[in-house]
């Protein structure tokens, strides 16, 4: 047996075994590892003869001609390994590349928020999540073990570890009362001041 037929082997003992979810998960995980490690979902043959070939994981893990699956979902499936979880997130950060001579398509919808060092990155970065998990593991380990385990989400490890200032949110339609009281944490009784004089002002002029 090929190479090619052995990653495809390996693909589709993965694939069916997520389809089937939790009854056959630690096999998907165990094929997920050896996907990971021996770089199978990079080159494969499937049995009709059609060849495929992948440079980006995650789109491999999207592509039609790949897993199929929902990243969010994979990394659930695997959050309670946190050596599996670390490796995946490492793949997922790899520059964009896609399927050769198919159409590619980048599904992160992701809103960027105010963070130490970055804006100047993100363009850089890949996937936003893995860069965060990343600076975590590098500079705050206990946070980053905390977000394995399931315990926080990366959002919340970057703010509490003083990596990310958070950015305010106020949706339309928020209610005035937890307006001011988002207001009053975050700025000082000088800065409301001056809010509540810019609030009053006569803009008729303008």
């Amino acid at each position: 047996m090929s190479e090619h037929d052995t990653n495809w082997t390996l693909i589709a003992s993965a694939a069916s075994s997520l389809t089937h979810g939790s009854q056959r998960l630690q096999n998907f995980i165990d094929a997920l590892r050896r996907l990971l490690h021996e770089d199978a979902w990079k080159s494969y043959t499937h049995p009709n003869g059609t060849h495929h070939e992948f440079t980006r994981f995650a789109d491999f893990l999207e592509h039609p001609h790949g897993l199929y699956a929902n990243i969010e979902r994979v990394q659930n499936l695997v959050r309670d390994d946190p050596q599996l979880a670390s490796d995946l997130e490492s793949a997922l950060s790899e520059k964009k590349g896609g399927e050769q001579n198919s159409e590619d398509a980048d599904n992160y919808g992701v809103m960027f928020e105010n963070s130490i060092e970055e804006s100047s990155e993100s363009g850089k970065q890949g996937n936003r999540r893995a860069y965060r998990l990343r600076r975590l593991e590098r500079d705050a380990p206990n946070y980053h073990a905390r977000v394995l385990a399931g315990e926080i989400s990366v959002n919340r490890a970057m703010i509490e570890s003083g990596l990310q200032v958070p950015t305010p949110s106020i949706p339309k339609g928020t209610p005035v009362d937890d307006v001011a009281i988002t207001l009053r944490r975050r700025y000082s009784p000088d800065e409301l001041a001056v809010l509540r004089q810019l609030l009053t002002e006569d803009d008729s002029s303008v």
